[in-house]
């Protein structure tokens, strides 16, 4: 038995060492397809410039700093009702399917 166990954790080291080896390299190419942090300041850089032509041109049914305050408020809304909702769920019973039909 000794002698298999010192055999046979070759192979187990080599299937490992091989899965070790695949996984680093999918790894590998999902940094490769990242964005580094010069790009996205720059294409962050250049919203920012065609946000300011639009601004300029007010060619808008709404002005852009009325549909931003409209958006923070519609967002501040939503964070109000999910703690209201939040604040009403209490108590959560769980009910079997024999005691469901049981009158109380």
């Amino acid at each position: 038995m000794e002698a298999f166990l010192n055999l046979a954790w070759t192979p187990f080291l080599a299937i490992f060492a091989w899965l070790t080896n695949r996984i680093i390299s999918r790894l590998d190419a999902l940094e490769a397809g990242k964005a580094d942090s010069g790009a996205i300041s720059r294409l962050s850089a250049e919203l920012h410039d065609i946000e300011k032509r639009q601004d300029k041109l007010l060619h808008t049914t709404v002005p852009r700093v009325e549909f931003k305050g409209d958006v923070g408020l519609l967002h501040q809304r939503c964070n109000e009702l999910a703690k209201i909702q939040e604040d009403k769920i209490k108590d959560i019973r769980l009910v079997n399917g024999k005691e469901k039909h049981k009158k109380e």
